[in-house]
């Protein structure tokens, strides 16, 4: 039941921000059963797992700023890999423009905008 919500969210990616080491991780099978892409840190079991089949690490104690710019990125390659289906000349030779993407880049809430440009 788990899987068939999480597809229905439409989700690119699942970031699983354990900061304890796991022994296998049922939220990580879950995804990858939902065709996500994992991104966690890089301890434990998850860590593990993703080596071993593929997805992103983090190293613990990231700042929470560089993860979430990781995880702009990671949705925007991907929904750029959405758009080769897309009969348009430019795109099918595989030049794609960047992504821009706003963001509040105040961690604490303010109202201050941030631009983010990620090139695919």
């Amino acid at each position: 039941e788990a899987v068939a919500l999480i597809a229905r969210q439409g989700a690119q990616l699942a970031f699983l921000p354990s900061v304890v080491p796991e022994t296998w991780c049922f939220a990580l099978t879950e995804a990858w059963q939902a065709g996500l892409e994992a991104i966690a840190f890089d301890l434990g079991a998850q860590a593990e797992r993703i080596r071993a089949r593929g997805g992103l690490l983090l190293p613990l104690g990231t700042p929470s700023e560089d993860i979430n710019n990781v995880l702009l990125a990671v949705a925007a390659k991907n929904l750029a890999k959405s758009f080769t289906n897309v009969d348009d000349p430019v795109i099918k030779r595989g030049v794609l423009p960047a992504f821009v993407i706003m963001d509040n880049g105040d961690p604490k809430g303010g109202t201050g905008m941030r631009k983010s440009v990620v090139q695919s």
